[in-house]
């Protein structure tokens, strides 16, 4: 049984070093895209920030939540989201965005990314509704007491 209990230790070990050891690959890769943009999903989310998955790559990086864009984020554990306090704007598991790859750091093994702002849109400039009679309604009636 002592063989065993070794050759399943040793074969986890294996397992482990090949994963570190394909992670270190993509990210000496990604090293020669740092400012690239690219299409991601939200894998994760945590209180500090989300976990982002490049569409075309199978490596995964970190958008910090200080680097999301003009309000103050929360992170909301029944709907794995950070919400926007101000303007309720959310980042959900499983939501597909655009990102930059701004920092690799090998020997962490990290990536950090951070989400592409959209230009804002000029706004629309609408005509003015047109306005309605008001409706004309009769005396109130009195509430009885019961």
């Amino acid at each position: 049984m002592v063989l065993g209990d070794h050759c399943s230790k040793m074969e986890r070990r294996a397992e482990v070093a090949e994963r570190e050891l394909t992670k270190h690959k993509l990210l000496v890769y990604m090293m020669s895209r740092l400012g690239e943009e690219m299409n991601a999903i939200i894998s994760g989310v945590a209180e500090y920030g989300f976990y982002a998955q490049a569409a075309d790559f199978p490596v995964e990086g970190l958008v910090h939540i200080t680097t999301l864009p003009g309000d103050y984020y929360f992170y909301d554990e029944p709907s794995h989201a950070l919400i926007g306090q101000r303007t309720k704007r959310q980042f959900r598991l499983g939501d597909k965005l655009r990102v930059t790859v701004i920092r690799i750091d090998l020997a962490k093994r990290q990536m950090d990314l951070r989400i592409v702002t959209p230009p804002a849109a000029e706004p629309v400039k609408s005509e003015p509704a047109e306005k309605k009679p008001p409706i004309e309604r009769g005396p109130r009636r009195k509430k009885r007491d019961k």
